[in-house]
């Protein structure tokens, strides 16, 4: 049975005078235990109308949470878990704003998380593995940089103008667990490398259009000469 046939007057009333069918009952218990995140008791006389119309007064104001709501979850953190995104976050993850994708950042924060959810996929480290990469290699990146990575490019840099390979800086560096907060992926470590080339090249052709001072110098005198002779 779907949430709009339920919802109706007509089921409506019939819950009213309490002569709902076995089906819309079992149905409303499956949804209102989904939307509401809460079991009900269903113990008193009315407790069925009571929470169907939870139900509807939900649905109709706050349709886009119901709908979350009510999509098929492969992750599910237990009841009672309140934990934070990350050590200081204001982010919270909790059972009634669990989403597969907000399991999977927590998780990706420390695998040892797996011990708060009650519901978990078998290939659950495949999807912390495959986030960790793109938030490395694609997301993290292109937002302004952290001290920790800043500090990471300037030790790169300093490699690279020592002589190192870039291979050889690369495998340096993935020997590391995490940069600040990041996990090490050689995907990440790419990209990092990657900010450190091109600020050398940058600073390489920002040297060759502007000489300084002293080749400003030294082309002026050479020019007086030539006007003298």
């Amino acid at each position: 049975m779907r949430v709009d046939e339920l919802l109706t007057n007509e089921v409506i009333e019939r819950f009213r005078l309490r002569k709902e069918t076995p089906q819309e009952r079992d149905t409303l218990v499956s949804l209102a235990s989904k939307a509401l995140c809460r079991k009900i008791s269903y113990t008193c006389r009315n407790c069925y109308f009571d929470a169907l119309m939870e139900l509807v007064n939900f649905y109709k104001t706050n349709r886009i949470l119901f709908e979350e709501r009510m999509k098929e979850k492969r992750y599910q953190i237990a009841r009672g878990v309140c934990m934070p995104l990350g050590f200081g976050s204001s982010r919270m993850i909790v059972y009634q704003n669990c989403t597969d994708e907000l399991a999977i950042e927590f998780l990706s924060l420390d695998e040892k998380n797996s011990k708060y959810f009650e519901r978990l996929p078998d290939g659950w480290k495949d999807d912390v593995a495959e986030y960790l990469e793109k938030l490395s290699g694609k997301e993290h990146i292109p937002v302004e940089l952290t001290p920790a990575e800043l500090d990471a490019i300037a030790d790169m840099k300093r490699m690279l103008i020592e002589g190192m390979t870039k291979r050889a800086v690369k495998e340096h560096f993935v020997t590391f667990d995490k940069v600040g907060d990041v996990k090490v992926t050689k995907k990440y470590i790419d990209s990092l490398l990657k900010e450190a080339s091109e600020q050398l090249k940058a600073e390489s052709e920002k040297k060759t259009d502007d000489p300084g001072k002293d080749g400003a110098l030294e082309n002026g005198k050479n020019q007086d000469q030539t006007e003298v002779d």
